[in-house]
């Protein structure tokens, strides 16, 4: 038991000193190299906070509700055992391609799932920041972070990343890393070209646009080709009102973070 709390402590700290020393990387170069706009207002502090809720949700996930999600798949069929054995064969730059591809495209679901209208109340406190940055990720009720994580955390156990640290401590930098860039102002070189492939920061920053029809695409996380594929990728280059983010109206704040019924406010 105490060898499981160590290594969970240990873990825990990795992730947290990659996700700050990331993320000052990151604001540094939103300052040095800015989009055009786009602004950089400061972090709020209520943002600050709000990541150790994230946090927790973060490690209940990981620690409670994946493994019963893990065992019920195994159980249905032998079909994911074979899957991992041939993806465990083929090394550790399978597994990270394998687990970068499979978690995209179940992330890319789950995202324009959290866009219908009978589940985007969960999602709202994410898109309601008016300037990204870094931080800006994780802002979301704890609903959505449990959904958002969902995808990365199954795939991860499937693919049984834990047992091989340094597909696991890539991971975890790329993790960090798109999420910090895909939500600070960044501006990237040859953006337009990359996104053939990857997402970037202008096209991520075109689906927090404070015009509805805009969170109807861009949903990709790693990459843009599923968003080619289904047809939900725009191109940055062709919206005009680029720096007006966030949500056309004003819920309450309290609203917004619970995710269970989204209200105006008075």
């Amino acid at each position: 038991m105490n060898l499981i709390l160590d290594h969970t402590v240990q873990e825990g700290l990795m992730r947290l000193a990659a996700f700050v020393l990331l993320g000052m990387l990151i604001r540094f170069l939103s300052l040095k190299f800015p989009m055009q706009g786009y602004d950089n207002a400061k972090i709020d502090p209520f943002d600050l906070k709000f990541t150790l809720v994230a946090l927790s949700v973060a490690i209940a996930v990981e620690e409670l509700i994946n493994p019963f999600l893990l065992q019920a798949l195994l159980h249905c069929s032998t079909w994911p055992q074979q899957a991992v054995a041939w993806v465990d064969q083929g090394g550790t730059g399978l597994q990270i391609l394998v687990y970068l591809a499979l978690t995209d495209l179940l992330g890319y679901a789950v995202h324009r799932l959290m866009h219908t209208p009978w589940i985007w109340r969960i999602h709202a406190f994410h898109h309601s920041v008016r300037s990204l940055n870094w931080i800006s990720g994780v802002r979301g009720s704890p609903w959505h972070i449990v959904l958002i994580l969902l995808p990365g955390t199954l795939m991860s156990s499937l693919l049984l990343l834990p047992k091989n640290p340094t597909a696991f401590a890539v991971i975890m930098l790329i993790d960090i890393a798109s999420q910090h860039l895909n939500h600070s102002n960044v501006r990237l070189p040859f953006a337009s070209k990359l996104e053939w492939i990857l997402v970037t920061p202008q096209m991520h920053f075109i689906h927090h646009n404070i015009d509805e029809r805009y969170g109807k695409c861009n949903f990709g996380f790693y990459f843009s080709f599923w968003d080619r594929v289904f047809g939900t990728y725009v191109n940055a280059q062709n919206v005009s009102t680029k720096g007006q983010l966030g949500l056309a109206e004003d819920y309450s704040t309290s609203s917004l973070l619970w995710g269970i019924h989204l209200k105006k406010r008075s």
